[in-house]
């Protein structure tokens, strides 16, 4: 077994305790999760499998547990915190995400971004992305020049004042702004162009500082501030 040290495991973005189940054939691994993300998610657990093993992992964050297909990136000996005996952090990168899961980020980084952003920051709207290459795209693309388009089937007027998000799946965490809506692209304009319906945005002033943590993303994946 291959068992990575400590400096080569990456930081978690934060802790949120769901049961795991890892299966390779008929072997059972059981564990909580302490570090979720769109590219893979972290473990702890008694036992360790090998580096690149390919597996299936199921978290149980419901009624019905969500299953994903993925293998071992690192694993490390560690002291579990739920019983303070020793067992092991395990890493996993993910291969296909299904909505189920995505969902599930959706719901823990609006939550945990509802415990430490200011309560009168009220979204109207918000954007996903999956990967930070998405992100970094349409940065480079668009974000950079302070203009941003959200697709969406709410009702907005070309002027009207907005709070919006932006939600990075792989690093877990919500970038907060406002802006001003420029265009909308309605039911007509879809049916009569081929346009997905929603806003054009020019992007006004980023809150909580979310402007220098926006261009330390962008930097860390390679992309052009």
């Amino acid at each position: 077994m291959g068992v990575a040290s400590l400096k080569d495991r990456k930081n978690p973005r934060f802790i949120k305790r769901y049961p795991v189940t890892i299966k390779v054939g008929s072997k059972r691994i059981m564990g909580f999760s302490i570090d979720l993300s769109s590219s893979g998610l972290a473990m702890s657990s008694k036992k360790s499998l090998d580096l690149g093993q390919k597996v299936t992992i199921d978290i149980k964050a419901g009624r019905f547990p969500i299953s994903l297909q993925g293998n071992v990136r690192w694993c490390k000996k560690t002291t579990r915190a739920d019983t303070r005996k020793d067992g092991f952090e395990m890493g996993f990168e993910i291969g296909a995400r299904n909505p189920e899961y995505v969902e599930l980020l959706e719901k823990v980084i609006t939550e945990l971004d509802l415990q430490q952003t200011d309560q009168t920051y009220q979204e109207d709207l918000h954007i996903s992305y999956e990967t930070r290459w998405q992100f970094v795209m349409d940065y480079e693309k668009n974000i950079k020049s302070n203009k941003l388009f959200i697709p969406t089937i709410k009702p907005f007027q070309v002027m009207q004042k907005i709070k919006f998000t932006m939600h990075l799946l792989e690093y877990m965490r919500i970038l907060h702004a406002e802006g001003t809506i420029m265009y909308v692209v309605d039911e007509n304009d879809t049916k009569n162009r081929g346009k997905p319906q929603g806003v054009g945005l020019q992007i006004d002033k980023y809150r909580f500082g979310d402007d220098a943590l926006m261009k330390e993303f962008v930097k860390k994946a390679g992309g052009n501030i």
